[in-house]
């Protein structure tokens, strides 16, 4: 199914790319309030379960939203560094899911992996793209030429293997399944998704890997491992942080389109970036049992 909906998907944009231009924020947005909203609703039960009920609620919320807080204050104070950070915390989020852990794996090590691997990913789109992430970087009041911006994106995509395949290496010294480790390394799931995000506009193409690939795969994780099987199981999980959730942003959108609708969309990448640093954090024990 997943990959009947991504062909799908690329094969709209070469089609009718008219009507996905004019759709693809619409479909993030969709899918940013069902699957990917969803299983971050769920960061509350599953640092519950990893610490075997043994951890307060009240304590996890505030800790919770004293990151969340934080990190929308840094990009009050400085725009690029708030952006720096979503990339970073976004790049080794998708690299929890797609780089797993051994049982000899080294902290450090895994680490290494986990954020290269999502650096190289998130690196293809600027790449292939440039002039989109010129404009973009334009609206943020940030100047810069398409041949900076390339060489910005070949340096790091290089450095990023460098850096994944040297710590698989380095780890693997001294050990007889140095080869292997080198062999069962993700990178096949990386070069298709980096197809995909080659072949479509990137809004669209992100949009396509993050709720087919990551948000969702994540979200069946999460329901195995809180073992919710039945419609009665997800409300019960789901509802009490899920629907304000998608109340409050739905207001935010509402109240910003009519008085501030240049801030809509920062607004809304302010919050994505904000909810993602913790929920790496929660997520972080959860990949690691993966």
């Amino acid at each position: 199914m997943r990959y009947l909906l991504t062909i799908s998907g690329v094969l709209l944009s070469w089609t009718l790319p008219g009507l996905i231009e004019h759709i693809q924020v619409y479909v993030f947005l969709l899918v940013i309030g069902t699957v990917g909203m969803a299983h971050g609703s769920l960061d509350h039960l599953v640092h519950q379960s990893d610490s075997g009920g043994k951890v307060s609620m009240f304590r996890f919320y505030v800790l919770y939203l004293l990151a969340t807080v934080l990190v929308a204050i840094i990009w009050w104070l400085n725009p690029f560094l708030g952006l720096a950070l979503f990339a970073a915390s976004s790049a080794y989020h998708f690299g929890q899911a797609e780089v797993p852990d051994r049982d000899s794996s080294s902290s450090m090590y895994l680490w290494v992996r986990r954020f290269s691997w999502g650096i190289a990913l998130l690196t293809v789109p600027l790449i292939v793209h440039a002039e989109a992430f010129q404009l973009a970087l334009q609206e943020w009041q940030i100047e810069t030429t398409l041949q900076t911006l390339r060489i910005i994106g070949w340096t790091t995509l290089l450095l990023a293997f460098v850096f994944y395949f040297l710590s698989t290496w380095m780890e693997g010294q001294g050990k007889s399944n140095s080869i292997s480790r080198l062999k069962d390394s993700p990178i096949a799931s990386w070069t298709g998704y980096a197809f995909l995000l080659c072949v479509t506009p990137p809004l669209w193409g992100f949009t396509l890997y993050f709720g087919i690939w990551h948000a969702w795969p994540a979200l069946v994780q999460v329901s195995r491992a809180l073992q919710l099987s039945q419609a009665r199981d997800w409300m019960k999980a789901l509802l009490p942080n899920y629907l304000p959730s998608l109340l409050a942003t739905l207001a935010w959108v509402w109240l910003a389109s009519w008085w501030a609708p240049d801030y809509v969309v920062a607004g809304l990448l302010v919050l994505l970036s904000a909810l993602t640093v913790p929920h790496t954090l929660v997520f972080e024990r959860l990949y690691r049992k993966a």
